[in-house]
């Protein structure tokens, strides 16, 4: 599997298009939002829960890159919740294509046995932090952030993400809040397609630039 000049193309066997890539965001957003746990809170337990489309664009500046950092910017849109440590009450929290902002560090190599070929790494890896919101807040006043770190592997098109340390705020990114927690475990599926062609494992160092959108579903509980 490897990437084409001509953008949101993989081969052999298919074609990823700009509609594809949306129907398959909304599709996992509706499995995600019906998984048993996800986007339920209850009190008793100290449950907290949700599930988050993000759509992400990530500006390499190298790929491939053995070791390079990077910044994503995006939108978010879903629902998380959680218990307001000071009310005890259920609250959840609304995101419509809310602010996305992550930093991370990635590792986009090509294997010896592909030194010199113009084909794409065929894995890669990264892991960072982010950042998202502001989003409403449902039972409590305020607004609503979730920040949290993550880390994926990448086969050809589609990354599995684990994501740590998912914390629901009343406040606001820029501020700073309180959270209402308590901070929980995710897991994402991530589909990446390629706005500028990449470099590959046959272009000279440094690698050239590369711009990455990344389509996918976080659904985190605990």
């Amino acid at each position: 599997m490897y990437w084409r000049k001509s953008g949101y193309r993989r081969a052999p066997g298919g074609r990823i298009t700009r509609r594809s890539v949306g129907v398959l965001a909304a599709g996992l957003a509706a499995t995600a939002l019906t998984v048993p746990g996800a986007g339920v809170v209850r009190a008793d337990t100290q449950v907290a829960a949700g599930a988050l489309v993000v759509s992400v664009t990530a500006p390499l500046p190298e790929f491939p890159c053995a070791a390079c950092t990077g910044t994503a910017t995006g939108s978010a849109t879903g629902v998380v919740g959680g218990v307001d440590v000071t009310t005890r009450q259920v609250v959840a929290a609304v995101f419509r294509l809310s602010a996305y902002a992550s930093s991370f560090s990635y590792h986009e190599a090509c294997p010896s046995a592909l030194a010199g070929k113009p084909v794409t790494p065929p894995e890669g890896f990264a892991d960072g932090s982010f950042t998202i919101g502001p989003g409403t807040l449902i039972g409590a006043a305020g607004s609503a952030f979730v920040t949290g770190n993550f880390n994926y592997t990448r086969v050809g098109l589609v990354a599995v993400i684990t994501t740590t340390n998912n914390q629901l705020y009343n406040g606001d990114p820029t501020a700073g809040g309180t959270p209402i927690g308590p901070a929980v475990l995710g897991a994402s599926v991530g589909v990446f397609v390629p706005v500028s062609a990449p470099g590959n494992c046959a272009s000279p160092a440094p690698a050239p630039p590369a711009t990455i959108d990344v389509v996918s579903v976080a659904v985190a509980a605990g």
